[in-house]
C-alpha cells in the first residue's frame, strides 16, 4: 500500500512539473546556439536600452519587456512576443524572440536574437529597431520627412 502511495505522489509530483513548463521551451533552453537566429554589435549600454524598451511601448503599445538578469548582471533581455498584443512568455517561450544584450569591456555591446521559430528579417529588424529606433512602430509605413 505504501508503494502505491509512494507511487501515487511521484506522478503528481512529475504532473505538477509539466504544467508548470506549459508544454513548451525554457528559457535556458531557448538561449543556446540551435536557436541563435542573428548576432549584432549594439553602440548601446543597459541604460539606453531600456529607455528605448521603455519609449517603444508608449509610442507603439507593444508588449516588449527588458530585464537584466539576476545572476549575470552584465546581460540583459529585451523580449518580444511573435503573436501581436500578447505578453512575451505568455504560453512559454516558444513564441518569444529574446535578444540578450552582452555588456562588452570597451567595446559596444553585443546582442544574440533567440527564438524557436525562424523569424523573417522583418521581424528581425523589428527586434534591432526597438533599441536603436523606438519611435519606430512594427508594421507602420514610415513617412519621408519633407523639408518645408
Amino acid at each position: 500500500m505504501s508503494r502505491l502511495l509512494l507511487v501515487s505522489f511521484g506522478f503528481a509530483v512529475l504532473g505538477g512539473c509539466a504544467l508548470t513548463q506549459n508544454g513548451g521551451i525554457g528559457l535556458n533552453a531557448l538561449e543556446t546556439q540551435d536557436y541563435q537566429r542573428d548576432q549584432r554589435w549594439l553602440p548601446r549600454d543597459f541604460v539606453q536600452v531600456q529607455r528605448a524598451v521603455l519609449q517603444h511601448d508608449a509610442a507603439c503599445g507593444t508588449h516588449v519587456r527588458f530585464a537584466v538578469d539576476q545572476v549575470h548582471p552584465n546581460y540583459a533581455r529585451v523580449m518580444k512576443s511573435m503573436d501581436a498584443g500578447q505578453k512575451p512568455g505568455h504560453d512559454g517561450w516558444s513564441t518569444t524572440m529574446v535578444l540578450g544584450v552582452q555588456l562588452m569591456t570597451a567595446k559596444p555591446a553585443q546582442a544574440t536574437l533567440y527564438s524557436y521559430y525562424m523569424p523573417d528579417r522583418r521581424q528581425i529588424q523589428e527586434m534591432y529597431d526597438i533599441v536603436l529606433h523606438p519611435e519606430v512602430c512594427p508594421g507602420v509605413a514610415q513617412r519621408a520627412k519633407r523639408a518645408p
